[in-house]
């Protein structure tokens, strides 16, 4: 499945939003930590192609963005964010 970059990033910070536990700043943070991997990505298998000026990545499915909320919400949870950012994978889950 491909999707448009910023639509992506924007689904996964609304579904962060049903756990009343991530505040704006869990949130904002995860998207700043989720670009800068994205500008250090360089594995060709899930490509990202430009059309225009817009970026889209390959995803696994449309559950990927709820699942990345889930598992954000349970590092924060769980106190282990240096954990889910060792294992992170903007693409899959």
């Amino acid at each position: 499945m491909q999707i448009e970059l910023e639509e992506f990033l924007e689904e996964v910070k609304f579904q962060m939003l049903e756990w009343d536990t991530l505040t704006e700043e869990d949130i904002l943070g995860w998207e700043k930590k989720a670009r800068k991997w994205l500008n250090s990505y360089r594995d060709t298998k899930h490509l990202i192609s430009k059309k225009r000026d817009d970026i889209y990545l390959r995803i696994k499915n449309e559950d990927v963005a709820s699942e990345h909320a889930r598992l954000y919400y349970r590092a924060k949870r769980d106190n282990q964010f240096e954990e889910y950012w060792k294992t992170f994978n903007l693409f899959s889950c």
